[in-house]
């Protein structure tokens, strides 16, 4: 078994700007995202906890994963969209088992054989 390098970025932001941040992550060549809803907790902006925001108000987080190139990419296309709204960006290093999953032309030629417009 054998993990290839990559990198993992963490987007935490109000949820009124999710499909914007959506939108750009799509657009960067990125295979894929994930999303975790309802983001609470504390820091430089007191506590979002139980105080009466409603959904727009509120934080989602979603990370990525890819080759640096594209991440580092992401990162600046995010601060150059957002440079007004509360939110943080988290930047690691991880490690993942199938790294063919992560880059665009892999992905593209498996939706084309899974329509029928190409041979395995």
């Amino acid at each position: 078994m054998q993990f290839h390098r990559m990198k993992k970025l963490d987007i935490i932001i109000e949820s009124a700007q999710r499909e914007r941040l959506i939108e750009i992550i799509k657009e960067s060549g990125a295979t894929g995202y994930t999303i975790y809803g309802n983001v609470d907790g504390e820091g430089m902006r007191e506590s979002r906890e139980d105080i009466g925001f409603d959904h727009t108000h509120k934080n989602v987080g979603v990370f990525v994963i890819g080759p640096e190139g594209l991440i580092m990419e992401l990162v600046q296309r995010i601060s150059e969209a957002f440079p007004n709204y509360a939110g943080i960006v988290f930047l690691g290093d991880v490690q993942v088992l199938r790294k063919g999953l992560f880059q665009k032309r892999v992905l593209e030629r498996v939706v084309k054989i899974f329509k029928g417009k190409e041979a395995p």
